[in-house]
């Protein structure tokens, strides 16, 4: 039995109508894939490339990846999952996507294949490291932006860095809301809750960079003059911000942060909002206070940084709850809530809302990798809750075996609720035994 699931980008896939079908269980709740690494592909893919999907399983990259271009190849080595994604090309009219079989030896594939590949991500089912270690010769051969999905212990992903960049290619991390990618630098490790590693040749790097989809000079930009002024105008500009914009910023350093996200937001200069990471992570060791933890949460979120932006919504959680106060201006911790008009009695509730969100879409990144911790029932009662949340509510209970009725709000289709008529039709329900 499967299930029929639209996505956000337009793609359809075919995926078994169990809710143990991780797959399932995060298409129904998020209506993505929650890699958010996809949507920097979905930007940069072109009719002209030709991309590669090693452990394709039910085609969250290859089918949006055959839509837009040349010519995919997909390999999955479980049949169950192979037939899913042949369905799925059918759904999507995809007959550029050529599915096979056998995770393949790059290296003796190679000679039988007539390609020349853009790029090639390689799923943490395939085994990365023997990938690439049957692939040496490919890898000197042809120049792909190559992804990586990124699992096991923190000293195995950075052993696959070490394995990476010793094939002569520099190694990258996508920014979640901008189709950038940032360099990393040198002995850095990897961020404990990076899904994905990017990684490109030098002559790769150069046409990507051409393009805008490297960030360049990023150590390079420094808060002028008038950055600050202009970081605290922006912020009270915003809808969200009319309760509290009276109250100011109390410190130069901060204010230069909210200058540093502001040239992000304003032009998508990366080098303002690594500086802006940088100026609130320091801020925060020092004087760890609700609006600037909140800021930060976004800030490290937008950067790319997930650890430190969990650490800093759990540290601001707790602080809510200990009655701490707020003094100066903020941004709250997801873009989503940019768009609400809080009013006097009710912007405390609408904070702790986004944070909560926040926590909940950070980590775990789906409710089928294991529970947040916050209290979705309270969440979704708020005038601001996504209709995300309330899927998440239903599915989490579901999950768990709870009994639990689908809101008269599932039932009808959206803009954020696209699969409206499986919610509608007792499918969900079904699929949860």
């Amino acid at each position: 039995m499967s299930l029929v699931l639209r996505t956000a980008d337009g793609a359809f896939l075919d995926v078994p109508s169990k809710l143990s079908s991780i797959t399932t269980y995060v298409i129904l709740e998020q209506e993505r894939w929650f890699e958010t690494e996809i949507d920097f592909l979905n930007a940069w893919l072109a009719p002209q490339l030709t991309a590669i999907d090693i452990g394709a399983q039910f085609g969250v990259y290859a089918l949006p990846m055959a839509r837009r271009s040349r010519h995919v190849f997909a390999f999955e080595a479980d049949s169950v999952a192979r037939g899913h994604l042949a369905q799925g090309r059918i759904l999507n009219h995809v007959a550029n996507l050529e599915i096979a079989g056998e995770i393949p030896v790059l290296d003796a594939e190679d000679p039988k294949r007539k390609w020349s590949p853009d790029f090639v991500r390689i799923g943490a089912d395939a085994g990365p490291a023997d990938v690439l270690n049957g692939g040496k010769r490919f890898f000197e051969k042809h120049s792909p932006l190559v992804m990586v999905q990124l699992g096991g212990t923190d000293e195995q992903k950075n052993e696959l860095v070490r394995t990476i960049e010793a094939m002569g290619y520099h190694t990258y991390r996508a920014l979640p809301r901008a189709p950038q990618l940032v360099p990393r630098q040198a002995g850095q490790t990897v961020d404990a809750l990076a899904w994905n590693l990017f990684a490109a040749k030098q002559d790769r790097a150069v046409k990507l960079k051409s393009r805008g989809f490297i960030a360049d000079g990023i150590r390079d930009w420094r808060p002028n003059a008038d950055a600050h002024a202009r970081g605290v105008d922006f912020l009270r500009r915003q809808r969200f911000s009319a309760p509290f914009a009276s109250l100011g910023v109390s410190n130069r350093a901060y204010a230069d942060a909210l200058g540093g996200y502001e040239t992000w937001r304003q032009s998508k200069n990366a080098g303002g909002l690594i500086f802006a990471f940088r100026s609130l992570s320091a801020l925060c060791k020092a004087s760890p206070t609700i609006p600037r933890l909140s800021t930060l949460a976004r800030v490290a979120y937008e950067a790319g940084r997930r650890t430190e932006a969990l650490a800093a919504l759990r540290q601001v959680q707790q602080s809510l709850k200990e009655g701490a106060t707020v003094t100066e201006v903020f941004w709250p911790a997801h873009p989503r809530f940019d768009n609400s008009a809080p009013d006097e009695t009710s912007w405390t509730d609408w904070l702790v809302a986004s944070i909560i969100e926040t926590i909940e879409r950070t980590h775990p990144a789906s409710g089928c990798l294991g529970p947040s911790g916050v209290n979705l029932n309270w969440l979704v009662e708020r005038p601001w809750a996504s209709t995300e949340m309330e899927r998440r509510r239903v599915l989490r209970a579901l999950k768990d075996g709870q009994p639990v009725a689908v809101p008269e709000r599932l039932h009808h289709a959206a803009s954020d609720h696209l699969n409206a008529e499986i919610w509608s039709s007792g499918a969900v329900e079904r699929a949860a035994h």
